[in-house]
Protein backbone atom coordinates (compact mmCIF):
# COMPACT_ATOMS: atom_id res chain seq x y z
CA UNK A 1 0.00 0.00 0.00
CA UNK A 2 1.55 3.61 -0.95
CA UNK A 3 1.85 5.71 2.15
CA UNK A 4 2.99 9.21 2.85
CA UNK A 5 6.26 10.59 3.90
CA UNK A 6 5.00 10.46 7.31
CA UNK A 7 4.57 6.85 7.15
CA UNK A 8 0.73 7.14 7.50
CA UNK A 9 -1.40 5.31 5.24
CA UNK A 10 -3.73 7.32 2.66
CA UNK A 11 -6.83 6.36 4.13
CA UNK A 12 -7.57 9.45 6.34
CA UNK A 13 -7.80 12.15 3.50
CA UNK A 14 -8.48 15.06 5.89
CA UNK A 15 -5.95 14.11 8.91
CA UNK A 16 -3.21 13.55 5.65
CA UNK A 17 -3.90 17.30 4.24
CA UNK A 18 -3.84 19.01 7.22
CA UNK A 19 -0.02 16.93 8.44
CA UNK A 20 1.08 18.02 5.11
CA UNK A 21 -0.07 21.65 5.20
CA UNK A 22 1.29 21.63 8.80
CA UNK A 23 4.60 20.35 7.37
CA UNK A 24 4.78 22.92 4.96
CA UNK A 25 4.63 26.00 6.73
CA UNK A 26 7.98 24.95 8.86
CA UNK A 27 9.71 23.72 5.47
CA UNK A 28 10.15 27.21 4.13
CA UNK A 29 12.40 27.84 1.34
CA UNK A 30 13.28 24.24 0.86
CA UNK A 31 9.96 23.31 0.76
CA UNK A 32 10.27 22.27 -3.30
CA UNK A 33 13.53 20.39 -2.72
CA UNK A 34 11.75 18.21 0.87
CA UNK A 35 9.03 17.79 -1.82
CA UNK A 36 11.24 16.11 -4.55
CA UNK A 37 13.24 13.76 -2.24
CA UNK A 38 10.67 12.74 -0.67
CA UNK A 39 8.82 11.69 -4.07
CA UNK A 40 11.91 10.04 -4.82
CA UNK A 41 11.99 8.00 -1.80
CA UNK A 42 8.77 6.82 -2.19
CA UNK A 43 9.41 6.00 -5.85
CA UNK A 44 12.39 3.52 -4.66
CA UNK A 45 9.98 2.31 -2.21
CA UNK A 46 7.24 1.26 -5.30
CA UNK A 47 9.95 0.20 -7.22
CA UNK A 48 10.97 -2.55 -4.42
CA UNK A 49 7.36 -3.53 -4.07
CA UNK A 50 6.58 -3.77 -7.70
CA UNK A 51 9.68 -6.37 -8.38
CA UNK A 52 7.85 -9.30 -6.67
CA UNK A 53 4.78 -8.20 -7.86
CA UNK A 54 5.93 -8.43 -11.55
CA UNK A 55 7.86 -11.99 -11.07
CA UNK A 56 4.02 -13.19 -9.40
CA UNK A 57 1.91 -11.76 -12.66
CA UNK A 58 4.76 -13.43 -14.56
CA UNK A 59 3.75 -16.80 -12.90
CA UNK A 60 0.14 -16.39 -13.15
CA UNK A 61 -0.07 -15.25 -16.78
CA UNK A 62 1.98 -18.91 -17.35
CA UNK A 63 -0.47 -20.67 -15.38
CA UNK A 64 -3.56 -19.03 -16.80
CA UNK A 65 -2.37 -19.66 -20.25
CA UNK A 66 -1.70 -23.79 -19.62
CA UNK A 67 -4.89 -23.96 -18.15
CA UNK A 68 -6.51 -22.17 -21.38
CA UNK A 69 -4.01 -24.35 -23.35
CA UNK A 70 -5.26 -27.24 -21.02
CA UNK A 71 -9.07 -26.59 -21.51
CA UNK A 72 -9.01 -25.91 -25.02
CA UNK A 73 -7.07 -29.43 -25.26
CA UNK A 74 -9.66 -30.93 -23.55
CA UNK A 75 -12.51 -29.08 -26.09
CA UNK A 76 -15.17 -29.17 -23.17
CA UNK A 77 -17.36 -26.48 -22.02
CA UNK A 78 -18.37 -25.71 -18.75
CA UNK A 79 -21.77 -26.60 -19.20
CA UNK A 80 -20.83 -30.07 -20.36
CA UNK A 81 -18.68 -30.46 -17.05
CA UNK A 82 -21.84 -29.45 -15.07
CA UNK A 83 -24.39 -31.80 -17.63
CA UNK A 84 -21.94 -34.79 -16.80
CA UNK A 85 -21.91 -34.12 -12.88
CA UNK A 86 -26.07 -34.08 -13.30
CA UNK A 87 -25.87 -37.23 -14.60
CA UNK A 88 -23.28 -38.74 -12.73
CA UNK A 89 -25.83 -37.82 -9.91
CA UNK A 90 -28.35 -39.66 -11.73
CA UNK A 91 -26.43 -42.72 -12.35
CA UNK A 92 -25.66 -42.54 -8.42
CA UNK A 93 -29.00 -43.10 -7.70
CA UNK A 94 -29.43 -45.78 -9.90
CA UNK A 95 -26.48 -47.56 -8.51
CA UNK A 96 -27.80 -47.05 -4.79
CA UNK A 97 -31.14 -48.91 -5.96
CA UNK A 98 -29.55 -51.55 -7.59
CA UNK A 99 -27.65 -51.90 -4.38
CA UNK A 100 -30.28 -52.51 -2.23
CA UNK A 101 -32.31 -54.64 -4.55
CA UNK A 102 -29.04 -56.82 -4.68
CA UNK A 103 -28.35 -56.51 -0.93
CA UNK A 104 -31.88 -57.30 -0.16
CA UNK A 105 -32.42 -60.02 -2.52
CA UNK A 106 -29.27 -61.75 -0.64
CA UNK A 107 -29.87 -61.29 2.96
CA UNK A 108 -33.24 -62.31 2.42
CA UNK A 109 -33.04 -65.44 0.41
CA UNK A 110 -30.04 -66.32 3.06
CA UNK A 111 -31.48 -65.59 6.33
CA UNK A 112 -28.72 -63.52 7.37
CA UNK A 113 -30.28 -63.01 10.78
CA UNK A 114 -30.29 -66.99 11.55
CA UNK A 115 -26.15 -67.15 10.44
CA UNK A 116 -23.33 -67.30 12.49
CA UNK A 117 -21.27 -63.22 12.72
CA UNK A 118 -18.57 -64.61 10.99
CA UNK A 119 -20.86 -66.04 7.87
CA UNK A 120 -22.28 -62.74 7.56
CA UNK A 121 -19.08 -61.09 7.42
CA UNK A 122 -18.70 -63.22 4.53
CA UNK A 123 -21.58 -62.79 2.52
CA UNK A 124 -21.23 -58.81 3.34
CA UNK A 125 -18.00 -59.29 1.78
CA UNK A 126 -19.04 -61.60 -1.32
CA UNK A 127 -22.07 -58.70 -2.23
CA UNK A 128 -19.42 -55.67 -2.25
CA UNK A 129 -16.44 -57.96 -3.84
CA UNK A 130 -18.83 -58.90 -6.59
CA UNK A 131 -20.47 -55.56 -7.65
CA UNK A 132 -16.87 -54.13 -7.68
CA UNK A 133 -16.06 -57.12 -9.83
CA UNK A 134 -18.59 -56.29 -12.33
CA UNK A 135 -17.61 -52.44 -11.87
CA UNK A 136 -13.93 -54.08 -12.83
CA UNK A 137 -14.91 -55.69 -15.56
CA UNK A 138 -16.75 -52.82 -17.12
CA UNK A 139 -13.35 -50.80 -16.59
CA UNK A 140 -11.40 -53.47 -18.13
CA UNK A 141 -13.45 -53.69 -20.95
CA UNK A 142 -14.71 -50.10 -21.63
CA UNK A 143 -14.48 -50.04 -25.30
CA UNK A 144 -17.73 -52.48 -24.97
CA UNK A 145 -19.12 -50.71 -22.59
CA UNK A 146 -19.28 -47.54 -24.44
CA UNK A 147 -21.15 -49.21 -27.56
CA UNK A 148 -24.55 -48.36 -27.33
CA UNK A 149 -25.28 -51.98 -28.66
CA UNK A 150 -23.23 -53.86 -25.72
CA UNK A 151 -25.10 -51.34 -23.09
CA UNK A 152 -28.52 -52.39 -24.46
CA UNK A 153 -27.57 -56.01 -24.09
CA UNK A 154 -26.60 -55.86 -20.40
CA UNK A 155 -29.73 -53.70 -19.65
CA UNK A 156 -31.98 -56.02 -21.12
CA UNK A 157 -30.52 -58.90 -19.45
CA UNK A 158 -30.56 -57.21 -16.20
CA UNK A 159 -34.51 -56.31 -16.79
CA UNK A 160 -35.09 -60.11 -17.62
CA UNK A 161 -33.51 -61.36 -14.07
CA UNK A 162 -35.40 -58.50 -12.56
CA UNK A 163 -38.88 -59.49 -14.51
CA UNK A 164 -38.31 -63.09 -13.78
CA UNK A 165 -37.81 -62.45 -10.49
CA UNK A 166 -40.75 -60.49 -10.48
CA UNK A 167 -42.78 -63.13 -11.84
CA UNK A 168 -41.45 -65.98 -9.57
CA UNK A 169 -42.78 -63.91 -6.48
CA UNK A 170 -45.85 -63.65 -7.37
CA UNK A 171 -45.90 -67.62 -8.15
CA UNK A 172 -44.30 -68.00 -5.12
CA UNK A 173 -46.99 -66.54 -3.69
CA UNK A 174 -49.44 -68.25 -4.72
CA UNK A 175 -47.77 -71.16 -4.06
CA UNK A 176 -47.85 -70.74 -0.27
CA UNK A 177 -51.38 -69.77 -0.54
CA UNK A 178 -51.76 -72.91 -2.10
CA UNK A 179 -49.71 -74.53 1.01
CA UNK A 180 -51.33 -72.18 3.36
CA UNK A 181 -55.19 -73.78 2.88
CA UNK A 182 -53.21 -77.17 2.54
CA UNK A 183 -51.98 -77.18 5.94
CA UNK A 184 -55.56 -75.59 7.30
CA UNK A 185 -57.15 -78.84 5.84
CA UNK A 186 -54.57 -81.33 7.46
CA UNK A 187 -55.42 -79.57 10.80
CA UNK A 188 -59.15 -79.82 10.26
CA UNK A 189 -58.69 -83.73 9.51
CA UNK A 190 -56.12 -84.27 12.29
CA UNK A 191 -58.00 -85.99 15.90
CA UNK A 192 -60.87 -87.82 13.34
CA UNK A 193 -61.32 -92.01 13.48
CA UNK A 194 -58.14 -93.77 12.07
CA UNK A 195 -59.93 -94.68 9.02
CA UNK A 196 -58.57 -91.26 7.76
CA UNK A 197 -55.43 -91.78 8.96
CA UNK A 198 -54.14 -92.63 5.30
CA UNK A 199 -55.78 -89.60 4.05
CA UNK A 200 -53.33 -87.46 7.00
CA UNK A 201 -50.32 -89.17 5.45
CA UNK A 202 -50.76 -88.60 2.04
CA UNK A 203 -51.57 -84.81 2.48
CA UNK A 204 -49.01 -84.70 4.84
CA UNK A 205 -46.44 -86.06 1.74
CA UNK A 206 -48.13 -83.59 -0.07
CA UNK A 207 -47.00 -80.49 2.06
CA UNK A 208 -44.08 -81.73 2.13
CA UNK A 209 -43.06 -81.90 -1.25
CA UNK A 210 -44.72 -78.90 -2.40
CA UNK A 211 -42.79 -76.92 0.49
CA UNK A 212 -39.37 -78.48 -0.74
CA UNK A 213 -40.52 -77.33 -4.62
CA UNK A 214 -41.35 -73.29 -2.65
CA UNK A 215 -37.90 -73.59 -1.39
CA UNK A 216 -35.94 -74.33 -4.39
CA UNK A 217 -38.38 -71.45 -6.32
CA UNK A 218 -37.91 -68.73 -3.51
CA UNK A 219 -33.94 -69.69 -4.19
CA UNK A 220 -34.26 -68.78 -7.79
CA UNK A 221 -36.10 -65.90 -7.64
CA UNK A 222 -33.92 -64.67 -5.70
CA UNK A 223 -31.05 -65.40 -7.60
CA UNK A 224 -32.83 -63.84 -10.66
CA UNK A 225 -33.42 -60.72 -8.13
CA UNK A 226 -29.27 -60.62 -7.52
CA UNK A 227 -28.23 -61.03 -11.02
CA UNK A 228 -30.24 -58.41 -12.73
CA UNK A 229 -28.92 -56.23 -9.53
CA UNK A 230 -25.59 -57.10 -9.70
CA UNK A 231 -25.27 -56.10 -13.13
CA UNK A 232 -27.22 -52.62 -12.78
CA UNK A 233 -25.18 -52.50 -9.78
CA UNK A 234 -21.92 -52.91 -11.77
CA UNK A 235 -23.45 -51.00 -14.96
CA UNK A 236 -24.64 -47.82 -12.67
CA UNK A 237 -21.25 -47.44 -10.51
CA UNK A 238 -19.20 -47.45 -13.77
CA UNK A 239 -21.39 -45.06 -15.50
CA UNK A 240 -21.49 -42.80 -12.27
CA UNK A 241 -17.67 -43.14 -11.60
CA UNK A 242 -17.23 -42.25 -15.54
CA UNK A 243 -19.25 -39.06 -15.48
CA UNK A 244 -18.13 -37.83 -11.99
CA UNK A 245 -14.38 -38.33 -12.77
CA UNK A 246 -15.30 -36.31 -16.05
CA UNK A 247 -17.14 -33.57 -14.10
CA UNK A 248 -14.56 -33.07 -11.60
CA UNK A 249 -11.44 -33.01 -14.11
CA UNK A 250 -13.61 -30.34 -15.89
CA UNK A 251 -14.86 -27.96 -13.48
CA UNK A 252 -11.71 -28.06 -11.89
CA UNK A 253 -10.18 -26.87 -14.61
CA UNK A 254 -12.69 -24.12 -15.02
CA UNK A 255 -12.66 -23.41 -11.42
CA UNK A 256 -8.85 -23.05 -11.31
CA UNK A 257 -8.59 -20.67 -14.14
CA UNK A 258 -11.39 -18.12 -12.50
CA UNK A 259 -9.18 -18.16 -9.02
CA UNK A 260 -6.27 -17.49 -11.13
CA UNK A 261 -7.91 -14.52 -13.01
CA UNK A 262 -9.08 -13.07 -9.73
CA UNK A 263 -5.25 -13.83 -8.54
CA UNK A 264 -4.39 -11.37 -11.86
CA UNK A 265 -7.19 -9.05 -11.38
CA UNK A 266 -5.29 -8.30 -7.90
CA UNK A 267 -1.97 -8.33 -8.68
CA UNK A 268 -2.55 -5.88 -11.31
CA UNK A 269 -4.62 -2.84 -8.78
CA UNK A 270 -1.50 -4.14 -6.68
CA UNK A 271 1.09 -2.82 -9.27
CA UNK A 272 -1.04 0.47 -10.22
CA UNK A 273 -1.27 1.02 -6.69
CA UNK A 274 2.48 0.93 -6.18
CA UNK A 275 3.17 2.73 -9.30
CA UNK A 276 1.25 5.44 -8.79
CA UNK A 277 2.00 6.19 -5.37
CA UNK A 278 4.58 8.33 -5.47
CA UNK A 279 2.58 10.77 -8.10
CA UNK A 280 -0.28 10.51 -5.92
CA UNK A 281 2.22 11.51 -3.13
CA UNK A 282 3.82 14.12 -5.77
CA UNK A 283 0.01 15.68 -5.91
CA UNK A 284 -0.81 15.71 -2.40
CA UNK A 285 2.56 17.39 -0.88
CA UNK A 286 2.17 20.04 -4.34
CA UNK A 287 -1.18 20.41 -3.05
CA UNK A 288 -0.32 21.47 0.70
CA UNK A 289 1.90 24.17 -0.34
CA UNK A 290 0.24 26.03 -3.15
CA UNK A 291 -2.78 25.97 -0.12
CA UNK A 292 -0.28 27.25 2.39
CA UNK A 293 0.90 30.04 -0.23
CA UNK A 294 -2.46 30.96 -1.15
CA UNK A 295 -3.57 31.52 2.45
CA UNK A 296 -0.48 33.65 2.60
CA UNK A 297 0.00 35.80 -0.51
CA UNK A 298 -3.89 36.68 -1.24
CA UNK A 299 -3.30 38.68 -4.08
CA UNK A 300 -5.90 41.39 -4.95
CA UNK A 301 -6.14 43.66 -8.04
CA UNK A 302 -4.51 47.77 -7.75
CA UNK A 303 -7.00 50.37 -6.99
CA UNK A 304 -7.88 53.03 -9.21
CA UNK A 305 -5.94 55.99 -7.35
CA UNK A 306 -3.08 54.36 -6.98
CA UNK A 307 -0.55 56.03 -8.92
CA UNK A 308 2.15 54.06 -9.03
CA UNK A 309 0.43 50.95 -9.56
CA UNK A 310 -0.66 52.60 -12.50
CA UNK A 311 2.46 53.84 -13.67
CA UNK A 312 4.23 50.09 -13.24
CA UNK A 313 1.12 48.95 -15.48
CA UNK A 314 2.13 51.22 -17.99
CA UNK A 315 5.64 50.30 -17.59
CA UNK A 316 5.15 46.45 -17.61
CA UNK A 317 2.11 46.15 -19.43
CA UNK A 318 -1.60 46.38 -18.24
CA UNK A 319 -1.85 43.13 -16.37
CA UNK A 320 -5.39 43.29 -15.95
CA UNK A 321 -8.45 44.16 -18.16
CA UNK A 322 -11.54 47.04 -17.87
CA UNK A 323 -13.13 43.80 -16.14
CA UNK A 324 -10.32 43.13 -13.86
CA UNK A 325 -9.84 40.20 -15.36
CA UNK A 326 -6.02 39.26 -16.91
CA UNK A 327 -5.10 39.08 -20.13
CA UNK A 328 -3.64 35.30 -19.95
CA UNK A 329 -7.36 34.38 -18.23
CA UNK A 330 -9.12 36.04 -21.20
CA UNK A 331 -6.68 34.46 -23.78
CA UNK A 332 -6.78 30.88 -21.72
CA UNK A 333 -10.54 30.91 -22.23
CA UNK A 334 -10.57 32.02 -26.04
CA UNK A 335 -8.21 28.94 -26.45
CA UNK A 336 -10.65 26.51 -24.52
CA UNK A 337 -13.76 27.83 -26.27
CA UNK A 338 -11.88 27.80 -29.56
CA UNK A 339 -11.31 23.58 -29.39
CA UNK A 340 -14.75 23.41 -27.78
CA UNK A 341 -16.19 24.48 -31.15
CA UNK A 342 -13.97 22.36 -32.92
CA UNK A 343 -15.06 19.12 -30.85
CA UNK A 344 -18.77 20.00 -31.50
CA UNK A 345 -17.81 20.50 -35.28
CA UNK A 346 -15.87 17.24 -35.48
CA UNK A 347 -18.75 15.26 -33.81
CA UNK A 348 -21.26 16.68 -36.32
CA UNK A 349 -19.30 15.37 -39.00
CA UNK A 350 -18.60 12.23 -37.51
CA UNK A 351 -22.08 11.71 -37.06
CA UNK A 352 -23.07 12.82 -40.30
CA UNK A 353 -20.41 10.36 -41.85
CA UNK A 354 -21.17 7.40 -39.77
CA UNK A 355 -22.36 4.27 -41.84
CA UNK A 356 -25.66 2.34 -40.87
CA UNK A 357 -25.27 -1.43 -40.39
CA UNK A 358 -28.20 -3.80 -40.83
CA UNK A 359 -27.46 -7.78 -40.07
CA UNK A 360 -30.25 -10.35 -41.10
CA UNK A 361 -30.20 -13.44 -39.48
CA UNK A 362 -32.14 -16.75 -41.16
CA UNK A 363 -32.59 -19.90 -39.18
CA UNK A 364 -30.91 -22.41 -41.84
CA UNK A 365 -31.99 -25.53 -39.01
CA UNK A 366 -34.14 -28.50 -39.75
CA UNK A 367 -36.58 -26.96 -37.15
CA UNK A 368 -38.03 -24.53 -40.17
CA UNK A 369 -38.94 -27.89 -42.21
CA UNK A 370 -41.54 -26.39 -44.27
CA UNK A 371 -39.83 -25.04 -47.33
CA UNK A 372 -42.43 -22.15 -47.64
CA UNK A 373 -41.44 -20.38 -44.61
CA UNK A 374 -37.40 -20.84 -45.69
CA UNK A 375 -38.76 -19.69 -48.73
CA UNK A 376 -40.49 -16.89 -47.51
CA UNK A 377 -37.41 -15.99 -44.76
CA UNK A 378 -35.21 -15.65 -48.44
CA UNK A 379 -37.49 -13.35 -49.91
CA UNK A 380 -37.92 -11.23 -47.11
CA UNK A 381 -34.34 -10.56 -47.08
CA UNK A 382 -34.04 -9.76 -50.74
CA UNK A 383 -37.14 -6.78 -49.52
CA UNK A 384 -34.82 -5.67 -47.31
CA UNK A 385 -31.76 -5.42 -49.75
CA UNK A 386 -34.33 -3.69 -52.29
CA UNK A 387 -35.54 -0.82 -49.48
CA UNK A 388 -31.91 0.01 -47.95
CA UNK A 389 -31.83 3.56 -49.49
CA UNK A 390 -29.32 5.63 -46.64
CA UNK A 391 -26.00 6.22 -48.32
CA UNK A 392 -23.21 4.04 -46.77
CA UNK A 393 -25.62 1.39 -45.20
CA UNK A 394 -24.13 -1.75 -44.92
CA UNK A 395 -26.28 -4.94 -45.14
CA UNK A 396 -24.67 -8.26 -43.63
CA UNK A 397 -26.88 -11.62 -43.81
CA UNK A 398 -25.91 -14.54 -41.17
CA UNK A 399 -27.04 -18.28 -41.08
CA UNK A 400 -28.09 -19.60 -37.73
CA UNK A 401 -26.64 -23.05 -38.16
CA UNK A 402 -25.58 -25.49 -35.02
CA UNK A 403 -22.06 -23.17 -35.21
CA UNK A 404 -23.28 -19.91 -35.79
CA UNK A 405 -20.05 -18.08 -34.70
CA UNK A 406 -17.77 -19.61 -37.12
CA UNK A 407 -19.98 -19.67 -39.82
CA UNK A 408 -19.16 -17.76 -42.82
CA UNK A 409 -21.14 -14.79 -44.31
CA UNK A 410 -23.79 -15.28 -46.62
CA UNK A 411 -24.00 -12.01 -48.18
CA UNK A 412 -22.61 -8.63 -47.46
CA UNK A 413 -22.65 -5.26 -49.26
CA UNK A 414 -23.05 -1.85 -48.68
CA UNK A 415 -25.18 1.33 -50.15
CA UNK A 416 -22.94 3.58 -52.16
CA UNK A 417 -22.35 7.16 -50.48
CA UNK A 418 -23.16 8.81 -53.53
CA UNK A 419 -26.89 8.05 -54.89
CA UNK A 420 -25.44 9.69 -58.68
CA UNK A 421 -27.38 11.85 -60.76
CA UNK A 422 -31.45 11.10 -60.36
CA UNK A 423 -30.85 8.06 -58.18
CA UNK A 424 -28.85 6.26 -61.11
CA UNK A 425 -25.96 5.09 -59.16
CA UNK A 426 -28.15 3.69 -56.30
CA UNK A 427 -30.52 1.91 -58.75
CA UNK A 428 -27.41 0.46 -59.94
CA UNK A 429 -26.14 -0.99 -56.94
CA UNK A 430 -29.19 -2.34 -56.09
CA UNK A 431 -29.79 -4.41 -58.94
CA UNK A 432 -26.27 -5.78 -58.75
CA UNK A 433 -26.89 -6.81 -55.15
CA UNK A 434 -30.27 -8.35 -56.00
CA UNK A 435 -28.69 -10.59 -58.71
CA UNK A 436 -25.75 -11.10 -56.01
CA UNK A 437 -27.94 -12.31 -53.32
CA UNK A 438 -30.09 -14.46 -55.62
CA UNK A 439 -27.34 -16.35 -56.69
CA UNK A 440 -25.82 -17.10 -53.16
CA UNK A 441 -29.52 -18.15 -51.69
CA UNK A 442 -29.68 -20.85 -54.69
CA UNK A 443 -27.24 -22.61 -52.30
CA UNK A 444 -28.88 -22.79 -49.28
CA UNK A 445 -31.09 -24.86 -47.76
CA UNK A 446 -32.70 -25.90 -44.23
CA UNK A 447 -30.19 -28.54 -43.54
CA UNK A 448 -28.78 -27.95 -40.29
CA UNK A 449 -28.95 -30.10 -37.34
CA UNK A 450 -28.86 -26.98 -34.73
CA UNK A 451 -29.96 -23.58 -34.39
CA UNK A 452 -27.23 -21.74 -32.09
CA UNK A 453 -28.70 -18.54 -31.88
CA UNK A 454 -26.37 -17.42 -29.05
CA UNK A 455 -23.78 -17.50 -31.58
CA UNK A 456 -25.71 -15.90 -34.00
CA UNK A 457 -26.08 -12.85 -31.65
CA UNK A 458 -22.01 -12.99 -30.63
CA UNK A 459 -21.39 -13.09 -34.10
CA UNK A 460 -23.73 -9.71 -35.03
CA UNK A 461 -22.43 -7.91 -31.81
CA UNK A 462 -18.61 -8.41 -33.52
CA UNK A 463 -19.99 -6.77 -36.75
CA UNK A 464 -21.75 -3.52 -35.28
CA UNK A 465 -18.60 -3.24 -33.64
CA UNK A 466 -16.86 -2.18 -37.14
CA UNK A 467 -18.91 0.98 -36.75
CA UNK A 468 -20.28 1.77 -33.74
CA UNK A 469 -21.03 5.20 -33.97
CA UNK A 470 -23.55 4.75 -36.87
CA UNK A 471 -27.47 3.08 -36.46
CA UNK A 472 -27.43 -0.61 -35.67
CA UNK A 473 -30.61 -3.02 -36.60
CA UNK A 474 -31.16 -6.48 -36.35
CA UNK A 475 -33.51 -8.57 -38.06
CA UNK A 476 -33.69 -12.35 -37.35
CA UNK A 477 -35.88 -14.47 -39.09
CA UNK A 478 -36.33 -17.69 -37.10
CA UNK A 479 -38.21 -19.51 -34.34
CA UNK A 480 -36.12 -18.34 -31.77
CA UNK A 481 -35.86 -22.14 -30.58
CA UNK A 482 -31.99 -22.29 -29.82
CA UNK A 483 -30.66 -25.83 -29.85
CA UNK A 484 -26.89 -25.71 -28.94
CA UNK A 485 -24.20 -25.06 -26.33
CA UNK A 486 -25.67 -27.35 -23.95
CA UNK A 487 -29.21 -25.98 -24.18
CA UNK A 488 -32.57 -26.59 -25.86
CA UNK A 489 -35.47 -24.52 -26.22
CA UNK A 490 -37.53 -27.26 -28.37
CA UNK A 491 -38.86 -28.58 -24.81
CA UNK A 492 -40.68 -27.13 -22.16
CA UNK A 493 -37.91 -28.56 -19.54
CA UNK A 494 -34.70 -27.34 -21.74
CA UNK A 495 -36.04 -23.49 -21.35
CA UNK A 496 -36.85 -23.64 -17.86
CA UNK A 497 -33.49 -24.73 -16.60
CA UNK A 498 -31.54 -21.83 -18.34
CA UNK A 499 -30.89 -18.60 -15.65
CA UNK A 500 -29.42 -15.58 -17.94
CA UNK A 501 -27.18 -15.28 -15.23
CA UNK A 502 -25.38 -18.22 -15.97
CA UNK A 503 -24.88 -17.30 -19.64
CA UNK A 504 -23.61 -14.00 -18.56
CA UNK A 505 -21.20 -15.62 -16.50
CA UNK A 506 -20.45 -17.67 -19.33
CA UNK A 507 -19.72 -14.78 -21.66
CA UNK A 508 -22.67 -15.88 -23.68
CA UNK A 509 -24.49 -12.23 -23.25
CA UNK A 510 -22.64 -10.15 -25.87
CA UNK A 511 -23.16 -6.20 -26.11
CA UNK A 512 -25.47 -4.68 -28.26
CA UNK A 513 -26.24 -1.56 -26.95
CA UNK A 514 -28.33 0.93 -29.15
CA UNK A 515 -29.37 -1.47 -31.87
CA UNK A 516 -32.90 -2.18 -32.60
CA UNK A 517 -34.91 -6.01 -32.81
CA UNK A 518 -36.75 -6.96 -35.11
CA UNK A 519 -38.22 -11.21 -34.54
CA UNK A 520 -40.39 -12.60 -37.01
CA UNK A 521 -41.08 -16.21 -37.75
CA UNK A 522 -41.29 -16.72 -34.07
CA UNK A 523 -44.09 -19.38 -35.11
CA UNK A 524 -46.00 -21.27 -32.41
CA UNK A 525 -45.95 -24.69 -34.29
CA UNK A 526 -45.48 -27.83 -32.02
CA UNK A 527 -45.80 -25.21 -29.02
CA UNK A 528 -48.54 -24.86 -26.05
CA UNK A 529 -49.51 -21.25 -25.50
CA UNK A 530 -47.29 -21.57 -22.39
CA UNK A 531 -44.17 -22.58 -23.54
CA UNK A 532 -44.38 -19.73 -26.26
CA UNK A 533 -44.83 -17.20 -23.92
CA UNK A 534 -41.88 -18.82 -21.75
CA UNK A 535 -39.71 -18.64 -24.99
CA UNK A 536 -40.98 -15.13 -25.64
CA UNK A 537 -40.14 -13.70 -21.84
CA UNK A 538 -36.56 -15.54 -22.30
CA UNK A 539 -35.67 -13.81 -25.10
CA UNK A 540 -37.34 -9.99 -23.85
CA UNK A 541 -35.20 -10.31 -21.34
CA UNK A 542 -32.25 -11.30 -22.83
CA UNK A 543 -32.08 -8.69 -25.27
CA UNK A 544 -32.64 -6.45 -22.50
CA UNK A 545 -29.31 -7.86 -20.53
CA UNK A 546 -27.70 -7.35 -23.76
CA UNK A 547 -28.79 -3.49 -23.85
CA UNK A 548 -30.84 -3.46 -27.29
CA UNK A 549 -34.29 -2.40 -27.81
CA UNK A 550 -36.93 -4.80 -28.94
CA UNK A 551 -39.43 -3.87 -31.48
CA UNK A 552 -40.79 -6.93 -32.68
CA UNK A 553 -41.59 -10.32 -31.84
CA UNK A 554 -43.88 -12.02 -33.94
CA UNK A 555 -44.92 -14.87 -35.66
CA UNK A 556 -45.06 -13.47 -39.08
CA UNK A 557 -42.89 -12.30 -41.00
CA UNK A 558 -44.65 -9.01 -42.66
CA UNK A 559 -42.32 -6.56 -42.58
CA UNK A 560 -44.84 -3.27 -43.78
CA UNK A 561 -46.29 -2.55 -40.51
CA UNK A 562 -42.34 -1.45 -38.96
CA UNK A 563 -40.82 0.09 -42.03
CA UNK A 564 -41.46 3.68 -40.68
CA UNK A 565 -39.71 2.70 -37.84
CA UNK A 566 -36.69 1.02 -39.53
CA UNK A 567 -36.05 3.98 -41.28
Amino acid sequence: MARSIFGRPRGSETEAQGTTIQWFKGAGRNADGIRDHAVQAARHKAAIELAPLRVERRYLDEGEATLRQEINSLGRTEASGKHKRREGRIWLTLFIFALLLTVGSVLWGSQIMELSPWKQCILLSAIVLSVAGFEGFFRNFRHLVEQPEFRKWMVNISVVAVLCGILGSACLAVSRGLVTSMEAKQSQIQGFSDSDSARETEQLNKIQKISSILDIAMVLTLLCFAVGGEFAAGLTFFKMRLNLAHAAHVLGLYRALRNIQKTIVENEREQEEARLGPEILHEELTAGKLYVEDQEEERTPPEAGDSEVIEMERTNGNRFGHDGRSVGATIRNTIIGFIAIMVVLGGSVAWALAADTVVVGVDRSTSSQVESEFKDSLDKVEEIIKSQKNPGTRIVVLGITKDSFGSPIIFDDTVPLESGRLGQRLEAWRLRAIKKWRARKESLNPSENGSDIFGFLSRAAVIFEDDPNGKKQLLVFSDMRHVGQGYNFEIAKGLAKVRIDELEAQGIVPKLQGVKVWILGAHTNGLSPAHWMKLKDFWSEYLKRSGTELIMFSPSRRLQENTNERQ
